[in-house]
């Protein structure tokens, strides 16, 4: 563990020990109890505050199967490249983001398949006699 004025001690309590005679330390902790507190009534501050458009609450889609060869994750990257550039408006980041999330699920789902849950469960049971 680093203390503030760049000295390394061994673990918490090696860093609680030195602390207690760092001069950096120190004049770092009456600064701060010298601060003035920030009043919240300031009107000049302004907040972001996000709306979304969307009302409607998606749906899990099934997994996709993930690429185990690195020259299909060159052809993957290529496609997703040239897709990137065919969106290329960032003005409405909430709808590129869907769009771009869209064409990378739709691309491995239709190139590589999607992944479906077991109906029945495996039986991990096993008989001597049959193996």
């Amino acid at each position: 563990m680093t203390c503030c004025c760049g000295k390394t001690c061994k673990g918490r309590k090696g860093l609680l020990m030195h602390q207690r005679s760092c001069k950096s330390y120190k004049s770092l902790r009456s600064t701060k109890s010298e601060v003035e507190p920030v009043d919240s009534d300031d009107n000049n501050a302004t907040t972001f505050q996000h709306t979304s458009d969307s009302t409607t609450i998606p749906k899990p889609l099934p997994g996709i199967k993930i690429l185990k060869s690195s020259t299909h994750w060159v052809k993957a990257n290529a496609f997703f490249h040239i897709e990137l550039k065919r969106l290329n408006n960032c003005a409405d980041v909430d709808n590129f983001a869907i769009e771009f999330q869209n064409i990378i699920y739709s691309y491995f789902a239709s190139n590589y398949g999607t992944l479906t849950k077991d109906s029945t469960p495996r039986s991990t049971k096993i008989a001597i006699l049959d193996i």
